[in-house]
């Protein structure tokens, strides 16, 4: 099993070390409550109903996700081309439709952006994509088959981007996995929801546990950056800029090793992050 960086229990936000465009960044580390707080937007992540708390490698997560138990965000992220969302996650459940989340509309059918973890076909994520007409990649831009693994109980990292109406992008664990060229009309997206699709009806529950839920526009990461980032448990954008994370043996002459605190270097900045 490999070693977990575990979240700060007080996480403190670095916008510099934060990825590009970041607008919704949930780090679910509070591990109690019926909120999680949104750093980049200093916004909140809400309960509907009781999603349940639990601890994973990382520290805190929430699962439990029914049709009657979600998170609701806000405020909401801005979402203007070129938008991206990611989710780090943990699932065994082959359900298909299980939508992670994303932005969508209550008072539309059609409307939605959004990342489902097993699409209409077990095993295959997708960026499920609908303009207001009904139009757009719907269920089209998903990962090949045998290209991801999301039901093997381990960590990993889905993200979708779209940076222009004719450019959409879905990457699994930092790989690009789906693409698609699909002309995309008006988007009416006033909701983001954690956990379900939620329209004029609420739909496909995600029923594994959800660790982080990030969001933005203007700008799009590297999504190997934020893979690694995500998947090592460094969360970069949310921890102090002198940070504890390994510790070296100093030897002087003829004494013994002396422990001191080794310094992360944020690397980001050459692989797409700000």
């Amino acid at each position: 099993m490999p070693t977990y960086i575990v979240k700060p229990p007080v996480a403190t936000w670095q916008p510099d070390r934060a990825p590009a465009g970041s607008r919704l960044y949930l780090p679910m580390h509070e591990g109690a409550g019926a909120r999680t707080r949104d750093l980049a937007g200093v916004g909140l992540g809400t309960f509907v109903g009781t999603p349940t708390w639990g601890r994973g490698p990382y520290g805190g997560q929430i699962g439990g996700f029914t049709t009657s138990n979600y998170i609701t965000v806000s405020p909401i992220p801005a979402r203007a081309y070129p938008f991206w969302q990611a989710y780090l996650f943990v699932n065994t459940v082959t359900t298909t439709g299980a939508t992670l989340g994303g932005w969508t509309n209550t008072g539309g059918s059609n409307p939605a952006a959004i990342i489902r973890v097993n699409g209409d076909v077990v095993s295959r994520p997708d960026y499920f994509l609908r303009d207001d007409a009904g139009g757009g990649p719907v269920a089209s831009l998903s990962a090949a088959s045998g290209s991801a693994t999301p039901n093997d109980g381990l960590p990993h990292v889905l993200m979708a981007s779209s940076h222009s109406t004719v450019d959409h992008r879905l990457y699994w664990d930092g790989r690009l996995v789906g693409s698609s060229s699909t002309s995309v009309g008006t988007i009416t997206t006033p909701v983001f929801t954690v956990g379900v699709m939620r329209r004029t009806t609420v739909s496909g529950a995600f029923g594994g546990s959800t660790i982080a839920v990030l969001a933005g526009s203007g700008s799009v990461p590297d999504a190997m950056a934020l893979a690694q980032d995500l998947l090592s448990g460094r969360f970069a954008a949310m921890r102090p800029r002198r940070d504890l994370v390994a510790f070296a043996g100093v030897t002087a002459a003829g004494g013994a090793p002396v422990a001191g605190p080794v310094l992360f270097h944020s690397h980001y900045s050459n692989m797409g992050w700000r």
